[in-house]
């Protein structure tokens, strides 16, 4: 853009010039010196219009291609924060399931098997002694105790088992 204006103060300095330094006798070569300055700002003016038209063209390529460019990154981010509310949901769910699983674990440790809750009857039928024994001992029927030593053995087993 500096560069016009040199040219322009360039050829208005020209003109100046011819004008205080003419010649009263070449009246007609002062015309064709108009003509000629005239050309030459038409063609200075033609030349700057044809720069700013492109400087116009590159202008909108540059703002065309800078959309489409904020397009796909608004994409992209729009993607990401997709992905990541995925990843925080099932993050939560893993969570969620953790819990269950350790509440799940913590009840079946609240539950005690059955030797520990019955302590000493497990004791005195493993010291050997008769269930009408451990019955009268504990004051539990006779048919609990069966059922509980009977019980006892079969979560034994399953324990090996597993």
């Amino acid at each position: 853009m500096t560069y016009y204006i040199l040219i322009l103060i360039g050829i208005s300095i020209i003109i100046f010039t011819k004008f205080f330094m003419k010649d009263h006798s070449k009246q007609s070569s002062y015309s064709e010196f108009l003509k000629e300055v005239e050309q030459t700002v038409e063609h200075f003016s033609i030349e700057l219009e044809d720069e700013n038209s492109k400087l116009m063209n590159q202008i909108i390529k540059m703002k065309q291609s800078t959309h489409a460019e904020n397009q796909q990154l608004t994409k992209r981010v729009e993607h990401l924060e997709k992905q990541l509310l995925e990843m925080k949901n099932l993050k939560e769910e893993e969570l969620k399931d953790t819990k269950s699983d350790q509440k799940i674990v913590e009840k079946k440790n609240e539950v005690l098997n059955i030797n520990q809750r019955y302590d000493e009857l497990m004791r005195l039928y493993q010291g050997g002694k008769s269930i009408q024994y451990i019955s009268n001992k504990t004051g539990i029927n006779i048919g609990e105790v069966q059922l509980i030593i009977n019980l006892a053995m079969q979560e034994e087993k399953s324990r090996a088992r597993a």
